[in-house]
């Protein structure tokens, strides 16, 4: 199996879970009207914030436009070196 490589962090499931399912309650939205507006079914959302999945390049891109987040936010990754200064 092959190993992360080092400057990737490895994406915790749960957080991002958790960070999806705050923004959404914070911007008053339910799980069926994201998922709607995401295109992604209810179930699969609901599995997505509990942090048993991990959704696809194109819903998390879908996500992170309807959340007004950057993909940096919603994955819990760090600032880069460039970012910092």
């Amino acid at each position: 199996m092959l190993k992360p490589y080092p400057c990737f962090p490895e994406i915790n499931k749960w957080e991002f879970g958790e960070i999806i399912r705050n923004k959404r309650k914070e911007l008053n939205m339910t799980q069926a009207e994201l998922s709607e507006r995401a295109d992604i079914s209810e179930y699969y959302l609901g599995e997505i914030e509990r942090g048993e999945k991990l959704p696809s390049i194109t819903y998390l891109r879908n996500l992170c436009i309807i959340l007004d987040l950057s993909i940096d936010e919603m994955l819990c990754l760090p600032p880069t070196e460039k970012e910092q200064k």
